[in-house]
């Protein structure tokens, strides 16, 4: 019979010593699985919110962060405080003697009497919005939290999937590279090749081994980062970034409408604004003087007839004290008019900065899988093709695969970033928030209202009487 069994070895060994037969395998494994199924939003356009481990980890963020539960005890302590404000102040309780003489101590009367404080029409009205202006203000404060919160969590999130992504890609070009050290010590050892091109290869896989090395411990940065936002180990993600399309794009007008209704600073602006204008037009009210009245019944030490008062009195306005309030509080006003102005041409900045930013990613991604990938998949192709008759040199086969996994890379990099700039959006910040690839490290979790001055927070005009003392 005829001898297969010992023809297949020097087939196979045949087989592998020809450079032209290592190439197709190569070829054949890089087209197996075309570039456009792994591509994001091509078989399936899935959002970030639809993961629910995503929503799991930004419960958990919620439920455990220590500046929530601060912010949380400050709105319940502005709550507490506003809720006496505009009232009346409290009366006060007169016990006194009343002696005609020292030596007669039969015209002596005990004396006992109420007096209580009359602030001007309206007064108690603006006290009681000055104190709903500082309850707005700390619920803002809660909101930003919150919203800083959630935003944070879902850029740590973004950061795990792009470097998982990665180390996917990376599994795939080490294997890839394997084969091409094969190729290029098989063509060594047959004399077709100079040495160079194996050395070239081994250096490369040493790169890679670097490089892995790095993305692992990138990988344990990310996993780290968002575990101190969820407060324990966060649920393994049940959606890639290879699953995700692109967010939608608004309109820059419909995003600052949005932005606007949303921006805890914004609230915070106008409750300041809020709280100037109570101030000032308590300042108004208090051009009329207090008054108080009194009354009280004096009991005689001996004999049958009581005795009893009535008081009338009010603030003589002589030091000028009410004037220098009024004053205090237009300039007041005005100026949290103007924070409020400047900090809407802020966040209008800030939204067409965002909305440009999602424009460009999607467009580039647009570019990705409109034709640069395929194009990029195609290069690699007619490279590895052109190999075997000597067309090209083996750098130009190891320079191809790293460049179209390179441009796979960078396109799930411009799928993160659109992802990011949503985020962003959503936060409605005005600080300047860092996209992948572009700007600063963006402001940790939990921090407070610092965008939006004003003394009123700290220190609120004094009222000019002390009828409002109480108030």
């Amino acid at each position: 019979m005829t001898p297969v069994a010992r023809r297949m070895p020097g087939s196979v060994d045949a087989h592998l010593r020809n450079p032209r037969s290592v190439v197709l395998v190569l070829l054949g494994f890089l087209l197996a699985r075309p570039v456009q199924a792994d591509l994001p939003g091509v078989l399936s356009a899935r959002s970030l919110g639809d993961d629910p481990a995503l929503s799991t980890a930004v419960e958990r963020a919620l439920a455990s962060l220590p500046d929530l539960a601060a912010a949380e005890g400050r709105v319940r302590a502005a709550q507490s405080t506003s809720q006496p404000a505009g009232r009346f102040p409290d009366p006060v309780l007169q016990v006194g003697v009343e002696q005609g003489t020292f030596t007669d101590v039969s015209m002596a009367r005990a004396m006992v009497g109420v007096a209580q404080a009359l602030p001007p029409p309206g007064a108690r009205d603006r006290a009681r919005d000055a104190a709903e202006s500082r309850v707005r203000f700390a619920q803002a404060e809660r909101d930003r939290v919150r919203l800083s919160t959630v935003a944070a969590v879902k850029r740590a999130w973004l950061d795990l999937l792009l470097v998982q992504a990665r180390l996917d890609l990376q599994a795939r070009l080490e294997l890839l590279w394997a084969q091409a050290e094969n190729l290029a010590r098989t063509a060594y050892e047959a004399g077709r090749v100079a040495q160079s091109d194996l050395l070239r290869a081994q250096l490369d896989r040493d790169r890679l081994r670097q490089r892995r090395a790095a993305l692992e411990a990138e990988a344990r940065a990310r996993r780290a980062a968002l575990t101190r936002l969820v407060g324990a180990d966060p649920p393994a993600p049940s959606l890639g970034l290879m699953d995700l399309g692109d967010p939608p794009i608004p309109t820059e007008d419909a995003a600052f409408s949005e932005a606007l209704a949303r921006s805890p600073e914004m609230a915070a602006a106008k409750a300041i604004s809020g709280e100037a204008e109570a101030y000032e037009g308590l300042t108004r009210a208090q051009r009329w003087p207090d008054m108080y009245v009194s009354a009280g019944v004096m009991p005689p030490f001996s004999g049958d007839v009581p005795m009893w008062q009535v008081g009338l009195g009010i603030d003589l306005p002589v030091r000028g004290r009410r004037e220098a309030a009024m004053a205090s509080a237009g300039a007041l006003t005005d100026a949290a008019a103007s924070d409020e102005a400047s900090l809407r041409a802020i966040l209008r900045q800030r939204v067409s900065e965002r909305v440009a930013a999602l424009d460009g990613f999607v467009a580039a991604n647009d570019v990705y899988r409109g034709g640069l990938l395929i194009r990029s998949e195609a290069t690699v192709a007619s490279t590895l093709a052109q190999y075997p008759p000597g067309a090209v040199d083996f750098t130009a086969v190891l320079e191809a695969l790293a460049g179209h996994l390179g441009d796979v890379e960078s396109f799930l990099s411009s799928v993160a970033g659109a992802w990011a700039a949503s985020v962003a959006l959503e936060e409605a910040s005005l600080d300047p928030v860092a996209l992948p690839g572009v700007g600063s490290p963006v402001a940790p979790a939990g921090r407070t209202l610092s965008a939006v001055p004003s003394p009123l927070r700290t220190s609120p005009p004094a009222a000019a009487g002390s009828a409002m003392s109480g108030m």
